[in-house]
């Protein structure tokens, strides 16, 4: 009976992981927080030649293909896990074109307003904007406390503390209500629709 109930509580671990930590949640949530760490850490003779950007997004695809490896349970430990996954990253890009042959001090960045990238094709904006459309409409679907709770998090970009002190519940409520809204956000994204 204690093998079973020890069993059951292990699987139970396991699930509120999976959920918790689902590949697009973690995406949504830890890109801001991964963008600081990185546009502070990155070196800024490397800046002409790769974006933070790119190793945010390495990051968090690597992040999502070993979530298993992922062995804390709080969202403190999977955001020390996601910090020190990016700057793995820009360790191995710093050394990466440390062994160039060229002098990267003596490159000159191109200001942004000489650069001409190629606009993004009408069905590639239109699959944005329908991407967006979609996560919106789905977030206004949601209970209002979910809703709320993304909205501030999100648009406004508030913190928990400022979240609770607006929908007056303590911190870690709040944290666990984002958690949840985010989660149900995921199922209902990867629903056809």
């Amino acid at each position: 009976m204690l093998t079973t109930s020890v069993a059951a509580s292990q699987e139970s671990v396991a699930n509120w992981r999976v959920r918790a930590f689902d590949a697009a949640a973690i995406a949504f949530r830890y890109r801001p927080f991964l963008k600081a760490i990185a546009a502070a850490e990155f070196p800024d003779q490397l800046q002409s030649r790769v974006d933070d950007s790119d190793l945010v997004q390495e990051t968090l695809l690597k992040a999502t293909q070993n979530i298993d490896q992922f062995r804390g349970t709080t969202e403190e430990e999977l955001e020390s896990w996601l910090r020190e996954s990016l700057l793995n990253q820009v360790r191995d890009c710093v050394r990466f074109h440390g062994r160039q042959q060229r002098d990267v001090a003596l490159e000159i960045a191109i200001p942004q307003s000489q650069v001409r990238c190629p606009d993004p094709s009408a069905s590639e904006q239109l699959r944005r904007t329908e991407s967006q459309e979609r996560i919106w409409k789905i977030v206004s679907e949601l209970p209002e406390d979910y809703r709320t709770v993304i909205l501030l998090r999100q648009q406004m970009d508030l913190t928990f503390v400022e979240i609770a002190e607006q929908m007056q519940r303590s911190p870690d409520a709040v944290r666990m209500l984002w958690g949840r809204a985010i989660v149900v956000l995921g199922e209902k994204l990867k629903s056809p629709g």
